[in-house]
């Protein structure tokens, strides 16, 4: 008769029949290392974990590694008492739950672990601390389905199989010869119907045993060893041997050692770059993961920290595409990867983006196709969002202003008054025009039936008035009305940011004159000339002689931001405009 155990090896030993397309669709963590309760939804296929410093990435992968390699032999990491959050009550536990995805013959085979109310294949973890004679103790549960207690045979476990790349400062002591050496543990691990591992080290031997070096070292050890050992040991004492390969094959593939062969010999590992070693060493783990579905687990994971470590932008762009590659045309595998590699992200497709934030030590995790954002959106996204764009998602705060003389200006104002951009990481994302404004600002604002970036997102926009008494554009009072709220404020240049510059240093005259009568700013240096003229008489209106001179559009909007950065030093007195200052000042608060 069988028992559920037998039943499970039964099926287990049968799986050949069954077809396969599981995946992890949801992980939830609780209280682990800062994460109070965080639940991530995953593609199928790649996986790509951004944000800022300290949002999670390394937690998740660790989560994830803690869940997917329970019951590897070498597997490197375990729960500690460091890991449970501080400032939780003793009570608490540390959770997690993977939920795969499976069709119905996974559903058939891992019925252990299948949940027929969420239909979804369920493995829980759950980790706590006792007190036992005054010392504290970490304790384990671990179970499958809808509840707790239920039984998860080891078959299940070992068809779950994954392979962890960490972020790699320097790969070669993986690489070296010795107990650790990766390379020598994939040709350990990989199998060939063609070749006999034994009587390949035997045949070895036997060739090296006849070879004439044989007799060199021998004649060597007993000229100049042998006799020494014989005066301080007694008659009996055992002589050694020297042989030159062990004769065990795992013994021996653990002393390989890579080279690199160039035209004068060959470069040892030491002497090669640390990028190249690094693309060498995820090889050969790659190597491990093509044999692994050569073996047919039924679910395969690659879980990646910073690829980027140690390799420039080609070699970057060469290695993700080669990912993506291997991906889609070798083997069925999920990806969870962490970057903070803009090259890499803007070269991701966007559906694969999980974003991470840290918001007063709350963090959450949004998917890039749930956010707020429309057909249009996505078209747009898909054609700009470069590198210069895509830092957004690794920073704490943004900016987005419209042109390239505001991003150049409040550079400069931010480095001589404030220090915010740096100190604050935040990132000051520059665009064409107000419509492509909209497109970066709806990845922050709020609709009911859409996710946001939930970090706090400033906006300079130009009014784009035509007179002192005439009305903000259309488009100018649509982003007042319908953006401005929650974590987004708009700012507003009245007119542009040329007029905020001239208006706030209306009495500096001198100032003003230095800065405009230069045929690098400005375009007919006689109109400007008037124009100075015209705010040194007293009688007029000042802001409606701005107004003329700049509806005249007679300056070189860069040009005009590049002199004063390069002049600064020079500009006694220059006053920073009060929408700047405010724009500065509701950055600084948390």
């Amino acid at each position: 008769m069988f028992n559920k155990m037998n039943v499970s090896k039964y099926l287990f030993s049968m799986k050949n029949k069954f077809s396969y397309d599981m995946f992890l669709e949801k992980f939830r963590i609780q209280n682990f290392r800062g994460i109070h309760d965080l639940t991530l939804t995953f593609n199928k296929g790649l996986n790509i974990i951004i944000g800022e410093n300290n949002s999670g990435k390394t937690r998740i992968i660790d989560a994830l590694r803690l869940c997917l390699g329970y019951k590897d032999v070498d597997r490197t990491i375990y729960i500690n008492e460091n890991d449970f959050t501080v400032g939780l009550p003793e009570t608490e536990s540390i959770e997690f739950s993977l939920y795969f995805k499976g069709n119905p013959d996974e559903q058939e085979l891992f019925y252990d672990i299948f949940n027929p109310e969420t239909q979804y294949l369920e493995i829980h973890f759950k980790y706590y601390i006792k007190v036992k004679n005054n010392r504290k103790r970490i304790y384990n549960k671990v179970w499958g389905g809808s509840f707790e207690g239920q039984q998860i045979p080891d078959e299940i476990f070992q068809e779950l199989y994954h392979i962890y790349l960490d972020p790699l400062r320097d790969s070669r002591r993986y690489l070296h010869p010795g107990r650790n050496n990766i390379l020598g543990k994939f040709f350990s691990k990989v199998e060939s119907a063609e070749y006999d591992k034994n009587e390949l080290i035997q045949d070895l031997n036997e060739q090296i045993n006849e070879h004439r070096i044989i007799d060199f070292i021998k004649s060597s050890k007993e000229g100049y060893i042998d006799s020494h050992l014989d005066g301080m040991t007694h008659n009996d004492f055992p002589q050694f041997d020297i042989n030159l390969i062990p004769e065990e094959y795992d013994a021996f593939v653990n002393n390989f050692f890579i080279t690199l062969p160039i035209e004068s010999g060959n470069l040892e590992l030491s002497q090669n770059g640390l990028g190249y070693n690094n693309l060498i060493y995820m090889s050969i783990l790659l190597g491990n993961l093509r044999d692994s579905n050569d073996d047919e687990s039924i679910y395969t994971a690659l879980c990646v920290e910073e690829p980027e470590a140690h390799l420039h932008p080609q070699l970057q762009k060469s290695f993700f595409n080669y990912l993506m590659e291997f991906l889609d045309n070798d083997y069925a595998f999920q990806i969870f990867m962490t970057s903070h590699s803009p090259i890499l992200v803007s070269h991701a497709n966007l559906e694969s983006l999980i974003i991470l934030e840290n918001i007063n030590n709350e963090i959450s995790a949004i998917n890039w196709y749930d956010l707020n954002l429309d057909e249009k959106d996505e078209i747009y996204f898909k054609k700009f969002f470069d590198m210069s764009k895509v830092n957004l998602l690794f920073s704490k705060k943004v900016i987005i202003v419209e042109g390239r003389t505001e991003g150049i200006l409040l550079q400069l104002f931010d480095k001589t008054k404030f220090n915010l951009l740096n100190n604050e990481n935040i990132e000051i994302i520059e665009t064409d025009s107000k419509d492509s404004m909209e497109h970066y600002i709806k990845l922050f604002s709020i609709n009911e039936n859409k996710l946001n970036l939930k970090k706090k997102c400033v906006v300079l926009i130009d009014n784009d008035k035509k007179n002192v008494d005439s009305s903000p554009s259309e488009l100018s009072k649509k982003f007042k009305r319908e953006y401005c709220k929650e974590n987004i404020c708009i700012f507003e240049s009245e007119k542009d940011i040329e007029f905020e510059i001239i208006h706030a240093n209306i009495d500096n005259i001198d100032l003003l004159e230095e800065l405009l009568v230069d045929n690098f700013v400005v375009k007919n240096i006689s109109l400007t000339q008037e124009f100075i003229s015209s705010l040194r008489d007293p009688t007029s209106n000042k802001k409606e002689e701005i107004f003329k001179y700049l509806n005249k559009k007679k300056i070189k909007k860069t040009n005009f931001a590049i002199k004063i950065v390069e002049e600064w030093e020079n500009f006694d007195n220059f006053k920073i405009p009060e929408v700047i200052e405010n724009l500065f000042e509701f950055l600084k608060e948390d």
